[in-house]
Order: C-alpha cells, then sequence, then structure tokens
C-alpha cells in the first residue's frame, strides 16, 4: 500500500491501519504529541525524585584509584578479629554493624501549649 503512511506498513501495520493513517492523518500526528508529553512526564518526575533525596539516600561517590579494603567484612571494627579467630569469617553481626549517627540536637518542642481553663483563671485573678 502506498501514500503518506506506506512506510508502516513495512513495519508490521496492517493494510486497514495504514488506510486508515492515509485518511486520517492527525491520528499519527496525536500519538506521537502524546507519546512526547509521557516521555517528557517521566523525565520531570524521575527529576522531582532525584532532586528531593535526602543527603544519607544518595549514593556516596567512591574516589578513583582507591581500591576497597584488603580484609574481609568480618575483620574490620573493633569484634572483626575477635570472629576471624574464632573461625567465623563471613560475621553478620560484624559484618552489617553500623555505628549510630551523630544527629544535631533540636529544639524542645511542647507538645501541648499552656491552656488554663476558666476556673484556673478565676483562682489566679482572686489570688
Amino acid at each position: 500500500m502506498s501514500g503518506q503512511f506506506g512506510f508502516m506498513a513495512k513495519i508490521g501495520a496492517s493494510d486497514a491501519a495504514v488506510a486508515t493513517l492515509n485518511d486520517q492523518p492527525y491520528i499519527f500526528t496525536i500519538l506521537v504529541v502524546v507519546l512526547v508529553a509521557v516521555i517528557l512526564q517521566i523525565v520531570f518526575l524521575w527529576y522531582i525524585h532525584h532532586a528531593t533525596l535526602k543527603p544519607e539516600q544518595k549514593k556516596k561517590k567512591e574516589p578513583k584509584g582507591k581500591k576497597a579494603g584488603g580484609k574481609p567484612p568480618a575483620a574490620r571494627g573493633a569484634m572483626g578479629g575477635f570472629f576471624v579467630k574464632m573461625g567465623f569469617n563471613n560475621c553478620v553481626a560484624a559484618a552489617t554493624y553500623n555505628a549510630p549517627t551523630t544527629r544535631k540536637p533540636q529544639a524542645h518542642r511542647p507538645t501541648e501549649p499552656n491552656i488554663e481553663t476558666p476556673r484556673q483563671q478565676d483562682k489566679d485573678r482572686a489570688s
């Protein structure tokens, strides 16, 4: 089949589909516009996701030229040597222990405002 959309037959479109596209070319235009809009929305959502990540959620960049330590994970840390001597070379407890992170102290915020009842206000006025 020939026409403006004859190339669609070469990529698997039926003769009826090519005839419809040749008769109503705006359908193809709408398809392309919708696909571009969906792709742009996906890129925009990915950018929002990436831009709003907290610093601890971002992957740390490893400096080039440095390789991972030569010791196995169980041999690193305070108790790692103990586990290696005891024969537990792949001890999960020593390999996965993470020291607690330090956080900045936050200002104390009261959970409830100090609201006096009318009776308490009357007592205060009387004294």
